[in-house]
């Protein structure tokens, strides 16, 4: 479910009109509209862009072909039998880079007093199979804990998409980098910010938001904050009501929801794509952009974060 609002940057006089009608400005709040898990707020995002004119867009639900399996969103907690003394150990960098190999896979190994703890979050329950075994066969000699979070298998699309990305990402040595406020879970009315920096060359960025009911909302681009070229190494903080700018607000249906953050040294798309749009249309698009990129230009690069929303 989606709130809708204007903060423009500057005197900060609350208000909203609705496209393409006009509809005189209020300090009320500001109706739901149901777009999936998140609530937009329409103003100028301040990011190095010519400023506009804030505008309230609501943007309806986006009637989809099928219904996606419902979520799945249990965490699997075990441990490994204890680990046999003097048995060889492989590093724990290796295990990663095993796990990172998988499809459908956001997993993170950490080593802590001298046990592994595998976590993170996969895309159905055929993924958090996958990365038992995987950590089954090349964690041997090591005492682990296992916290997988499984969410609607739905979401291997479009991690499918930007695996290609991600994997560019973690090679890199000055990666793009993106944080949530408040961390992985959200409760019902809390503000969705989020600060992204940039790897270390110019880029332009796309941010989008996957809900769990197979639609997708770009945060950025968006009506407000056109594509502009962003420099290395640019921190911007998006999100935040008081800056001005879009913010976002989360609402029901709750769930496991995918922000990915996308950078490439050019423009992907000559027109821009609709606000929200169905996530199957989006990622055939995106698909298409990606490959058809010539092999001379850099890398994309691209950051994911699964974020569980709750009442």
């Amino acid at each position: 479910m989606v709130k809708t609002a204007d903060r423009p940057a500057g005197p900060r006089k609350e208000g909203a009109t609705r496209s393409p009608a006009i509809l005189p400005a209020r300090a009320a709040p500001h109706r739901l509209l149901p777009i999936g898990c998140l609530a937009l707020a329409a103003a100028v995002l301040a990011v190095p862009a010519a400023a506009t004119e804030p505008a309230d867009t609501p943007l309806p639900a986006t009637p989809q072909t099928g219904t996606p399996p419902d979520l799945a969103a249990p965490s699997s907690t075990d441990a490994a039998p204890p680990a046999v003394p003097g048995r060889h150990r492989p590093p724990a960098a290796a295990v990663a880079e095993a796990l990172h190999a998988l499809p459908c896979t956001l997993a993170i190994v950490e080593e802590a007093n001298g046990r592994l703890l595998v976590s993170g979050t996969v895309a159905g329950d055929h993924a958090h199979d996958a990365v038992r075994a995987a950590v089954d066969a090349t964690a041997a000699g090591w005492e682990y804990g296992f916290d997988m979070a499984v969410a609607n298998p739905w979401f291997c699309q479009p991690l499918s998409a930007v695996a290609a990305a991600i994997a560019a990402n973690r090679r890199s040595a000055a990666p793009l980098a993106m944080t949530v406020d408040g961390g992985e879970t959200l409760n019902a009315g809390a503000p969705l910010v989020l600060q992204v920096k940039t790897p270390d060359r110019p880029v332009s960025l796309r941010i989008d938001y996957f809900t769990s009911d197979g639609s997708v909302v770009h945060l950025l681009p968006n009506p407000s904050a056109p594509e502009t070229p962003l420099g290395s190494n640019t921190v911007l903080r998006l999100g935040n009501k008081a800056d001005g700018g879009r913010y976002w607000t989360i609402g029901a249906p709750y769930g496991q929801e995918l922000l990915v953050a996308l950078a490439t040294p050019e423009r992907l798309f000559p027109v821009e794509r609709p606000e929200q749009e169905p996530a199957a249309a989006y990622l055939a698009a995106l698909s298409k952009a990606l490959s058809a990129r010539s092999s001379a230009l850099p890398d994309a690069v691209a950051a994911a974060s699964f974020i569980r929303t709750e009442p």
